[in-house]
């Protein structure tokens, strides 16, 4: 299943029948949608090494934040270690190199590694500070990896999330459904039909400016300095 995106199949058919999710009582919905995203995320991790640094990522801030509730921890330090972490997985070698071993480098292919930490700093700061009374790791688990948004975001708030899944909906109308339908259909064409189209032409055109002795660069200077 790598590669999952918009134009692979398993993304489809989930797509398809992932509104069935909410046919269900509200009570067995977020156990559902827990399963759909834990089992899609595991195929998705390769190797031991990964599914412990993300089951860190993930376990590390929440436990972090349920016990400052009660003893004051400061969430500076929580940040910051969220931050290295991530840093760590991206393998930012510029930032390593100097640090660290090339031994201790190792090279992570997390997917949606990037909307996960937006998501857990945002959790941990408003959790902190208040915001968020009521949470379980089962809403900050699903928070973090809901399927629909890790592809290709939006970096939603967890008061936005959670309240759309607790006060969900499903009795759309004729006209809400075909205009749900056109909104899914527009991005298809516009991804797999006028982008790969538009991809070609960069690529023929990088080609051909190759030629003439253009680098990437002279030609991202061309393209942005056109008035």
């Amino acid at each position: 299943m790598s590669g999952f995106g918009v134009d692979n199949l398993w993304f489809i058919i989930f797509l398809t029948f992932a509104p069935l999710i909410f046919i269900l009582p509200k009570k067995y919905v977020q156990i559902l949608f827990f399963t759909v995203n834990f089992t899609i995320y595991a195929f998705l991790v390769k190797t031991l090494k990964e599914a412990a640094a993300i089951i860190f990522l993930i376990v590390f801030p929440y436990f972090y934040i349920k016990f400052s509730q009660k003893h004051s921890f400061k969430i500076f330090p929580l940040i910051i270690v969220i931050i290295a972490l991530f840093i760590y997985l991206k393998g930012y070698g510029w930032i390593l190199t100097p640090l660290l071993n090339k031994s201790w480098i190792y090279y992570f292919e997390l997917f949606g590694l990037s909307y996960i930490l937006f998501r857990i700093i945002e959790f941990v700061i408003q959790a902190h500070y208040g915001f968020l009374k009521n949470f379980s790791f089962l809403t900050y688990f699903n928070y973090l990896f809901s399927i629909w948004t890790l592809t290709a975001g939006p970096i939603q708030r967890y008061k936005d999330y959670n309240s759309q899944i607790s006060e969900y909906k499903f009795d759309f109308s004729q006209k809400e459904i075909l205009l749900i339908i056109n909104r899914i259909l527009n991005g298809y064409i516009k991804v797999l039909i006028i982008g790969a189209f538009a991809n070609n032409v960069y690529h023929y055109a990088l080609n051909k400016l190759h030629l003439f002795g253009f680098s990437p660069i002279h030609t991202a200077m061309m393209f942005y300095s056109y008035p």
